[in-house]
């Protein structure tokens, strides 16, 4: 009786060992996957969910760099909006050009003057319907503009063939100034340009006033 109960928990150690060492070897299914499939898919899902948040966190930081670049977009496009504008309005209030013209031993000189509020003037000189130059009003008081007659053959305007190497357009339209009584007493205003110009030995433009 004691063999065989000795056999009998004998045989129960056996198998509660070989049943530890298959479970151990081969692991059990449970819902019809293994647990290490099941390891598997855990290990996965949580690959997906750190990578859902990595592109979650990236869409982000693209939202913050457009939205960035968008606010610096609207700034500049403003700050040149208000630029063009200012050039449109003085361009608008900007009077037509005055032009005033002689004739001198059958040439035509014509001198015209732009003005806009708070720029310079600018005085445009034309011979013979030729323009000539676009000075502004600071630079037009001495002019002197020399020119070589080339030795080949050449466009040349009629006036600077007067048998010399070399011709030059000299003169210039100085101010005209009047007194003018102010709070502080007597005020020099300028109130005009007188100008005279010379093509070579030839007049051009003599004592022509142009009066503001």
């Amino acid at each position: 009786m004691v063999g065989n109960n000795f056999l009998n928990m004998t045989g129960i150690i056996f198998l509660s060992m070989i049943f530890a060492i298959y479970y151990v070897l081969f692991p059990v299914f449970v819902d019809g996957k293994s647990v290490a499939q099941q390891r598997k898919d855990f290990s996965t899902g949580t690959k997906v969910l750190v990578g859902e948040y990595s592109v979650v966190d990236l869409r982000r930081d693209n939202l913050k760099i457009i939205q960035t670049m968008t606010r610096k977009y609207l700034r500049a496009t403003r700050a040149i909006t208000a630029t063009a504008l200012s050039v449109f309005a003085l361009n608008a209030y900007a009077a037509a050009p005055k032009c005033f013209s002689q004739s001198i031993e059958g040439h035509t000189t014509e001198i015209c003057r732009t003005s806009a509020p708070f720029q310079h003037d600018y005085y445009e000189l034309k011979v013979d319907r030729a323009l000539i130059f676009v000075l502004p009003d600071d630079y037009v008081e001495d002019v002197t503009l020399v020119h070589t007659i080339p030795k080949d053959a050449a466009i040349e305007f009629p006036l600077s063939m007067q048998g010399t190497p070399t011709v030059t357009i000299s003169g210039g339209c100085t101010p005209v100034s009047a007194d003018m009584e102010g709070k502080g007493g007597v005020v020099g205003v300028e109130t005009g340009r007188r100008c005279s110009f010379k093509w070579g030995k030839k007049d051009i433009l003599k004592d022509l006033v142009i009066n503001y």
